[in-house]
């Protein structure tokens, strides 16, 4: 145990004796981002009359893509401001879906394509271990834009699926590691939780559907980025 806390005290000694370092850094990430993990809400026929819907996705995992920028100052430890722009895309699988409390045939229901793009602000804490690296940990909050295909076999007699149209809000944790080459060309890896809470509205030919959507889970990325 000893021997740990005496490498914890010489990282720590070592990272307090380095120069002060500026963050100022352009990133671009791609990895893996959750897909929705369920969905409910009404459907209203244009002449009257409204059921219930509720839907159980299969938890898979889509593809995303980030492009964030950093601004801080880390003597070695600082506070981190950031602002990115995220995209993901992917199938939502249905494990299980209900119409007024009564299941559905899985067979009957289509593929469901999700996607998902966010304007989001972070802030929080970033520790320069050496002269060439560091990391963050920041909490992030922010808007986003989605669209899911809604299966309108299920919901009514319009035989096409249609697009469901939303927004809502997106919070969550990262934690980054970044290293700055002497070139300024940057290599890192990031690993986060986020949940996003979105209403969407879907139009078919005979009537309306309003659901409120639920993406939460891990995701994970490797980064590019520039220090300027």
């Amino acid at each position: 145990m000893s021997r740990y806390v005496a490498i914890s005290a010489c990282l720590l000694a070592g990272s307090a004796s380095l120069a002060a370092v500026e963050v100022a850094d352009l990133r671009f990430g791609f990895g893996v981002a959750p897909m929705p993990d369920e969905q409910s809400g009404t459907f209203t026929a244009t002449g009257g009359g409204t059921h219930a819907d509720h839907i159980d996705y299969a938890g898979r995992a889509g593809t995303s893509f980030v492009i964030s920028g950093a601004v801080g100052r880390l003597e070695p430890v600082g506070v981190i401001f950031g602002a990115e722009g995220r995209y993901s895309v992917g199938e939502a699988g249905f494990n299980r879906m209900t119409i007024d409390g009564l299941p559905v045939a899985l067979d009957t229901v289509p593929e469901s394509r999700y996607t998902e793009s966010t304007f989001a602000l972070n802030t929080g804490v970033g520790w320069a271990v050496t002269p060439t690296s560091h990391v963050e940990l920041v909490a992030l909050a922010g808007v986003s834009w989605i669209t899911i295909d809604a299966p309108a076999s299920i919901s009514s007699t319009n035989q096409n699926t249609q697009k469901g149209r939303g927004n809502g809000i997106l919070l969550g944790v990262r934690a980054g590691w970044y290293v700055t080459m002497d070139s300024r060309w940057q290599l890192g890896a990031e690993v986060e939780w986020t949940r996003t809470h979105a209403d969407t509205t879907t139009d078919y030919l005979d009537g309306r559907a309003e659901y409120t959507v639920e993406t939460s889970g891990p995701s994970a990325r490797v980064v590019l980025g520039y220090r300027f």
